[in-house]
């Protein structure tokens, strides 16, 4: 069983680019850091999460060519963990 998640974040490196023989590959590492509200009506920062994100084919094409360390992005799709 899979459960589909929406994630905002900022990449940690650079994307890498895979060629397998079947289509590209892309490798990317997601940083998340949660937003709390204080009592006092503020904000700070929570716990930060780190997803690994794999992309394929044309998207993992895409993604290397337009993303870098440092962007800003938002990830749909399938969590699966370990």
């Amino acid at each position: 069983m899979s459960t589909v998640i929406t994630v905002v974040g900022n990449l940690v490196r650079d994307p890498e680019l895979k060629d397998f023989g079947s289509g590209k590959l892309a490798k990317l590492r997601l940083a998340s850091t949660e937003r709390i509200q204080t009592p006092e009506g503020g904000w700070k920062d929570g716990d930060t999460a780190f997803y690994d994100v794999v992309c394929w084919r044309t998207l993992a094409e895409n993604v290397t060519k337009s993303l870098s360390k440092g962007s800003k992005v938002i990830v749909h799709g399938k969590l699966n963990y370990r």
